[in-house]
This record gives C-alpha cells, sequence and structure tokens, in this order.
C-alpha cells in the first residue's frame, strides 16, 4: 500500500514539477493526493461522485495559483 501512494505522490510531483520547485511540487502532490483518496472514501462510501470533481478542480487551483 505505501508503495502504491508512493508512486502516486511520486508521479504528481514529477508533473508538478515541470513548472514548480521541487520541494512545492511534493507539498501540492501530496495535498492533492489527500484530497482523491478523501474523494475516493466519500465516492464509496456515500455514492457522493460530485466529491470528486470538487478535489480534482481544487487541486487544480492550487497548482494554477503556485505557478503564477
Amino acid at each position: 500500500m505505501r508503495i502504491f501512494f508512493l508512486s502516486l505522490r511520486d508521479h504528481l510531483t514529477a508533473i508538478l514539477a515541470r513548472g514548480l520547485p521541487s520541494e512545492i511540487a511534493e507539498e501540492l502532490a501530496t495535498d492533492a493526493l489527500v484530497r482523491i483518496v478523501g474523494a475516493t472514501l466519500m465516492t464509496a462510501v456515500f455514492d457522493e461522485s460530485d466529491t470528486m470533481e470538487r478535489a480534482i478542480q481544487a487541486a487544480i487551483r492550487v497548482a494554477t495559483t503556485a505557478s503564477r
């Protein structure tokens, strides 16, 4: 399980590091992963699929703001 989440975080970090310093990219990747995992749980438990859309949009907003 740990390797799976580290892999996801590393992949997100690599994408974000194209336009951000590596420390910021890793922090934002971790935050995005937490949002997505939480949204996945809410979708599975409560069938709230709109939670995932909000999580993704929030992650995009934060990354866009950080890249300015």
